[in-house]
């Protein structure tokens, strides 16, 4: 693993260095082991075309510098490629990449004048990307978000989050789709259909929690290394354990856990939302007949998000609804769930730990849960003290559609014992996180 970045400004006007220190400082989280850069500045009708690809290396199975082509002295392809040796067998123009080596990969084609930006097999390999549009003809990519979110600021591009931005990230519990939280920030997709396909295996190898001295410390280093908020806990058990495998090897090769019990009950709720969501106390199942079957991904009931942002939640993300309900989870597992919160969540505890992470179809790894819930209510650890600072400061949520005071309120009542909102806060505390972040 390794990271990429990069800008094309073909207006006349001059690169910003600062531009280029935030890309440089952001990717270099991504690797220790050796940086590239590719440069170079074309005389077009504008006036001046630059071009600026950045890549930084993680391993010695990394590719380690950026690809470029010559003819007769003069660059005629640049490339440069987050991830392994692989990628470039065949990198000689016309440029081809391998469908089954999970990659992300930016092509600089002089002749045309045209950068290309690509991700390839499974997904694992982050790539965003920011189009300069109407503040310059041009366009800005980086492994990691958060430079071009800065950018994109500098630039007052996209203008505030919206409310229905907000309640996506509060439903899903992760960052997808084009409108959300990184907005006009969008990840690039990817274009070779080789999603990994989990094992079916309803005993995965279970891995005891292996703790860490400093969990609130992980958890704001996996905050900085995604660039985005996460409801996913689990991710803080998946880094420990990538921490301690790393003492012992500097790979891991690992699948992805299907969640069988998860499905039956997708299942159930289908079955009978009808009935169930008349019943009293059925919020769950009530979220069923609005959500379909991103319900038990849920971070918050719509009743929830609804009080904290307050607003009504007039546009969950529904799934599109075809085929049978099996069908249908597959599909929004494979298309959103797996890539942009399974996958980069290995990607980023891998990152951190410094590890490199393959993934295969077999040995599906589940995590033993976290006690968080504990953890939030504890006024001496330091995860618990974390909390206590971001739910209790005044401005947590600056800029964004939150209601404080609601938040303040469900911390309080679970610290005293009166409720159990581990999930939502844990969502709102990685989203306060993230707001903090600086290129």
């Amino acid at each position: 693993m390794s990271g990429i970045a990069g800008i094309l400004r073909s207006d006349g006007r001059a690169i910003p260095e600062h531009w280029v220190r935030w890309l440089e400082v952001s990717i270099a989280q991504r690797g220790a082991d050796g940086a590239g850069k590719f440069q170079d500045s074309i005389e077009i009708a504008s006036g001046r075309l630059e071009i600026v690809l950045l890549h930084q290396q993680m391993g010695a199975s990394d590719i380690s510098q950026p690809v470029v082509h010559t003819k007769d002295d003069l660059p005629v392809a640049a490339v440069v490629i987050d991830g392994p040796t692989d990628c470039v067998s065949n990198a000689q123009p016309p440029i081809t990449f391998p469908k089954d080596v999970p990659y992300a990969a930016a092509w600089w084609d002089a002749s045309d004048l045209q950068l290309h930006l690509i991700r390839g097999g499974s997904g694992q390999k982050p790539l965003y990307m920011l189009d300069l549009g109407e503040a310059g003809d041009g366009i800005v990519f980086c492994s990691v978000p958060t430079p071009l979110t800065a950018i994109a600021r500098e630039l007052e591009l996209g203008g505030a989050v919206p409310v229905s931005a907000v309640q996506r990230y509060l439903q899903l519990g992760f960052v997808t789709g084009k409108q959300n939280l990184l907005s006009p920030v969008q990840s690039v997709p990817v274009n070779v259909d080789t999603q990994p396909t989990p094992t079916p295996d309803p005993t995965p190898i279970l891995h005891r929690l292996a703790g860490s001295p400093s969990p609130a410390t992980d958890l704001q280093s996996l905050v900085a290394q995604l660039g985005q908020p996460f409801a996913d806990e689990t991710m803080l058990s998946r880094l420990w354990r990538y921490n301690a495998q790393r003492r012992k090897s500097p790979t891991l090769q690992h699948g992805i856990d299907v969640d069988m019990a998860r499905r039956r009950r997708v299942r159930s709720l289908a079955r009978w939302h009808g009935l169930r969501s008349l019943c009293p106390g059925q919020a769950t199942a009530k979220d069923w007949v609005k959500f379909g079957i991103t319900t038990l991904d849920a971070a918050c009931p719509s009743s929830m998000i609804e009080e904290i942002t307050a607003h009504e939640f007039e546009t969950p993300y529904i799934p599109h609804r075809i085929g049978s309900i099996n069908d249908q989870l597959q599909e929004f597992d494979a298309e959103c769930r797996t890539p942009d919160c399974v996958l980069r969540g290995i990607d980023a505890a891998a990152m951190v730990a410094n590890i490199d992470v393959h993934i295969d179809d077999s040995n599906p790894y589940r995590f033993e849960p976290i006690p968080l819930a504990a953890w939030f209510r504890s006024e001496q650890g330091d995860l618990g003290q974390l909390a206590g600072d971001v739910f209790t400061s005044t401005n947590a949520f600056d800029n964004i559609s939150i209601d404080q005071s609601v938040v303040a309120g469900m911390f309080d009542d679970h610290r005293s014992g009166r409720a159990s909102h581990e999930r939502p806060l844990f969502a709102l505390l990685t989203l306060s996180l993230w707001l903090r972040l600086e290129a």
